[in-house]
């Protein structure tokens, strides 16, 4: 599932709104609102507010504060007092003022809050140098050029230059606000003059996103999964769990049918539909875990998939499955999406013989399938091991962010060198059910 197809439930009412001229379309207003609800943006500041279309829209949809700033040089009062009466009701703020002097001083006083900057004036190469300036503040973390074409990469999202949200989206939402007038040319339509939308070029920075399978139990050990990863890393959080089943997530996805009845091999098969941007830096972990230190510095080095292995070596687990899946993780991309796509492959229909070799001396189970308990782990080792093969980078990146602990190596362990400690206790408050 891509972004765009997550969110357009909620956005489907911008089809309705009336157009206001020199606003933005409804698609444009879409992708951009989209990225701020991915990115749980709490802020918007924009820059050029005209008539007010897209301060209106923002606020409207997403229900968070908005900062209009315009010099009322091009457009007059008029527009302005147009503006605070469309948005009078909502939580719309209005500067006056030069939005390069304006906006920092904004950026400086909202520190703490994640702000998403939209700029439909100044124009051209001005708007430019206006967004990179303003992109490098630490609590910035969309900015977007209206009347803009850019490119479509990592960190980057163009309207008009994307074909396919263009064929998905335009004739949805946009199809009444394109019969209106051009203002500068009457006699054609928007539609007619924007072939491909007028423009909306977004950066955005890649998420840090913890993506887990719960479904209910070890509450006490779920808590402190949730609270130490908060408190360290303040991700993104992805959930695969049932229905009715409380947690703390902002994305969740259900087990399908094909699914049920298992959970490893779900795990793996989910990451195919989780609304991912490019370039998010992801961990996939179990939920018996407690957080030292902040794991997403990893990122930093080179590698597609990071696993960890085992910090003990011992035992029949350990010399079949060097590597564990109660911890490991990857950089979205292209490459990663096909590796997601071979994995399901292999675990509905397995054809890498390496993999059906090692399924078949497998100490513990000699199955292949969604259900089968270990299927994650025994295709993060196959990729490991056959990584050259597969044309992916694959990194283990030490036992310390994997750090297996009984109850009395955690007390011990707990706030210390190792980066992630793993509870695998066995004891009875380890299946402590919660009431």
């Amino acid at each position: 599932m891509n972004l765009f197809q997550y969110y357009i439930n909620q956005f489907s009412n911008l089809k309705n709104e009336p157009y206001q001229e020199r606003g933005v379309l409804p698609t444009e207003a879409f992708a951009f609102m989209s990225y701020c609800k991915a990115m749980k943006v709490d802020t918007i500041i924009e820059s050029g507010t005209a008539f007010g279309q897209s301060c209106y829209l923002f606020a409207k949809y997403l229900d968070i504060e908005v900062h209009t700033v315009d010099n009322i040089s091009h457009y007059g009062h008029t527009a302005q007092n147009i503006a605070k009466e469309r948005c009078k009701d909502l939580p719309v703020h209005f500067h006056e003022g030069d939005s390069t002097i304006l906006i920092p001083n904004l950026l400086e006083s909202f520190k703490n809050n994640k702000v998403a900057i939209f700029i439909d004036g100044p124009k051209g190469s001005l708007a430019k140098k206006f967004r990179t300036n303003l992109f490098n503040y630490q609590n910035v973390y969309i900015a977007a050029l209206h009347d803009s074409v850019g490119d479509n990469s990592i960190g980057k999202f163009s309207s008009a230059n994307h074909p396919e949200f263009l064929n998905t989206y335009r004739e949805f939402l946009d199809s009444e606000s394109l019969k209106h007038p051009y203002p500068d040319s009457p006699s054609m339509t928007l539609g007619e003059r924007f072939k491909e939308g007028m423009g909306m070029d977004l950066w955005y920075k890649p998420r840090n996103v913890m993506y887990y399978v719960y479904t209910g139990g070890v509450e006490e050990l779920y808590n402190d999964f949730i609270k130490t990863s908060k408190e360290l890393n303040d991700p993104y959080y992805m959930a695969l769990t049932a229905p009715n089943v409380n947690l703390h997530a902002d994305f969740i996805t259900y087990f399908t049918e094909e699914e049920k009845g298992g959970t490893m091999g779900p795990k793996l098969n989910a990451l195919r539909r989780l609304p991912f941007l490019e370039g998010d830096k992801v961990f996939v972990t179990d939920i018996d875990l407690y957080f030292n230190q902040n794991i997403f510095d990893i990122f930093n080095e080179n590698f597609d998939i990071g696993v960890t292995s085992r910090n003990k070596t011992s035992g029949t687990a350990a010399q079949y499955s060097p590597i564990n899946a109660g911890v490991w993780c990857f950089k979205y991309g292209d490459t990663t999406k096909k590796i997601f796509d071979w994995w399901y492959n292999q675990l509905t229909s397995p054809s890498y013989l390496e993999w059906i070799d090692y399924k078949k001396n497998h100490p513990y189970s000699k199955t292949i399938g969604l259900r089968e308990w270990w299927v994650d782990q025994d295709l993060l080792n196959i990729t490991y091991s056959n990584s050259k093969e597969l044309q992916i980078s694959v990194k283990d990146i030490g036992p310390e962010f994997n750090w297996v602990v009984t109850d009395e190596e955690f007390l011990q362990f707990k706030d210390n060198k190792y980066k992630v400690l793993h509870r695998k206790t066995g004891t009875d408050s380890r299946w402590k059910i919660a009431k």
